[in-house]
């Protein structure tokens, strides 16, 4: 019986560790680019990885962000710059 224990213990530990996946959340999409430029100075200082996009007259700030939970992710980022998005 302690061996059968020792099995559903191990297994337990694997249900818990989730895979890491890739995403790209994006944080800002700003006029002016010294707004976005400062938007990835904080993102980096935060360490993410983080670059802007120039599109549709907007420079979007997006951050590569490889993380088993997205939802914390996303849960510090809005509370940093008051909105993140998956977009990828």
């Amino acid at each position: 019986q302690k061996e059968v224990n020792k099995e559903k213990t191990g297994e337990q530990k694997e249900d818990k560790v989730k895979p890491k996946k890739k995403y790209v959340v994006q944080v800002g999409a700003f006029k002016n680019k010294e707004n976005a430029e400062k938007a990835v100075i904080k993102a980096k200082n935060m360490g993410y990885k983080a670059t802007v996009v120039e599109e549709d007259t907007y420079y979007k700030v997006r951050l590569n962000i490889e993380t088993a939970n997205i939802n914390e992710e996303l849960r510090k980022l809005k509370l940093a710059f008051g909105s993140a998005i998956v977009v990828r």
